[in-house]
């Protein structure tokens, strides 16, 4: 589950701030292709997604973080929860569940 937390880390610092950030070498689920698109890059720009291009054209980035054997995907959604406190906020998040 370390993966899920440091990228909710980065994009978090993404909206921080005005920077770039990269992430390269991301195996992306994207919810509409059968598989998933292989070493490609994920560009983040004030705090949102601006381009999911090929590793090899990249842009150059304050921050680049290479997650080689990674993936990404969307946030998931649990359409039957029910949450009652805070502590199971937290574990649906740890497990992928943003909604």
């Amino acid at each position: 589950m370390r993966w899920v937390w440091f990228t909710a880390g980065v994009l978090v610092a993404a909206s921080a701030g005005a920077q770039t950030i990269v992430l390269t070498n991301a195996n992306v689920i994207d919810g509409i292709n059968d598989a998933p698109a292989m070493g490609r890059a994920v560009v983040i720009r004030d705090g949102r997604i601006a381009a999911i291009v090929s590793t090899a054209d990249a842009p150059s980035a304050e921050v680049v973080h290479n997650l080689r054997g990674k993936y990404l995907l969307p946030g998931l959604i649990d359409g039957h929860a029910h949450v009652g406190s805070t502590r199971q906020l937290r574990k649906a998040l740890r497990t992928g569940v943003t909604t």
